[in-house]
């Protein structure tokens, strides 16, 4: 039986059709090129949150490359929904997907198999400044058409829109700028609102 983590690390039964949703629906919405499965193995340096200098410093170490994209989190509260949210893992020298990064128990991705559903999208490197670099804007995916998880993903996909854009407008020296405002650009006309 295939299963996702969910919160709290508890496993639930993983319909087909929500991978299905992942692949037909998020996967193509944010841009990425299908869906992959990183290995979960965390590197013993690495810092949770961290993802981005987490694969560039395995890359660093040991060869290959940091690949950006999505992975995919599932959210029960107040009604289940799902979020792509920015990310990193680290593509090796022979070529498999590894996940570095250790969990923040409070954001789990979904995971099947011990591997991490994940949506590669070379598009999705992060901002940078100083430090750890800048996620881009999550993406938020009501699970059913009821008007209460409809609203309530609109309604942060909005808002973190609005902190993508206040952090952007306040780092005009931010490597990315440029693409930082069209993101916010193309997104928020996804939305119907104004730029």
């Amino acid at each position: 039986m295939n299963t996702f983590a969910g919160p709290g690390r508890r496993l639930v039964d993983f319909r087909t059709d929500m991978l299905e949703r992942i692949s037909t629906v998020i996967a193509p919405a944010v841009g990425g090129h299908g869906l992959a499965f990183a290995r979960h193995a965390p590197a013993p340096a690495a810092v949770v949150n961290h993802c981005f200098s987490n694969a560039q410093q395995e890359a660093a170490t040991h060869g290959g490359e940091a690949v950006y994209g999505w992975s995919v989190r599932y959210v029960e509260s107040p009604c289940a929904f799902l979020v792509a949210f920015n990310h990193a893992v680290w593509r090796s020298p022979n070529g498999a997907m590894i996940d570095v990064t250790p969990f923040d128990p409070r954001h789990q991705p979904v995971c099947i198999d011990g591997a991490v559903v994940f949506i590669e999208d070379p598009s999705a490197k992060p901002l940078s400044g100083t430090g750890r670099g800048r996620c881009l804007p999550s993406w938020f995916f009501p699970l059913s058409n009821e008007p209460i998880s409809i609203a309530l993903t609109a309604d942060r996909t909005r808002h973190e829109l609005d902190s993508f854009e206040n952090y952007v407008a306040s780092n005009p020296k931010l490597l990315g700028y440029a693409r930082g405002i069209e993101l916010l650009r193309q997104r928020r006309g996804r939305l119907g609102d104004a730029a």
